[in-house]
């Protein structure tokens, strides 16, 4: 087995950027890349000047990391595997399906504060999409 590894482009969002504009532009441009990475002939400028990024750690089978953030970047939120656990709902033990989350985040960009509250945002978005009558 040759080479593997996670190709990252960076995706140019704007104040005002649609996230179906950028889902489009990300799969309009992803494949071209990807066969370009394995020529290793990705120019450095397309993996470059990321602020923000979503990491999934699911599919190798980890729950969670603490990456390093290279600057530019300011935080990076990590999804790890989607597993089935015990969880008490309304004082009884049911099967849910859990994922960790990973928030790293630089000081000087936020503080702690805002930093949960971002989380304790992206958990409740989660969480009212498992339930339709929340979801928006």
């Amino acid at each position: 087995m040759g080479r593997q590894f996670l190709l990252a482009q960076v995706a140019e969002c704007h104040a005002g950027t649609a996230y179906a504009d950028l889902a489009r532009d990300s799969r309009g441009r992803s494949l071209p890349y990807r066969f370009s990475a394995r020529r290793d002939a990705v120019p450095a400028a397309h993996l470059a000047g990321g602020t923000f990024t979503l990491n999934n750690y699911g599919p190798l089978g980890v729950d969670g990391a603490t990456p390093i953030l290279n600057h530019p970047q300011t935080a990076m939120l990590g999804f790890g595997r989607l597993v089935d656990r015990p969880w008490a709902v309304d004082g009884r033990v049911e099967v849910r399906k859990v994922v960790h989350l990973s928030l790293t985040f630089d000081h000087r960009g936020c503080d702690g504060g805002t930093a949960a509250g971002f989380l304790r945002h992206v958990i409740a978005r989660i969480t009212a999409a498992e339930d339709p009558a929340t979801s928006q």
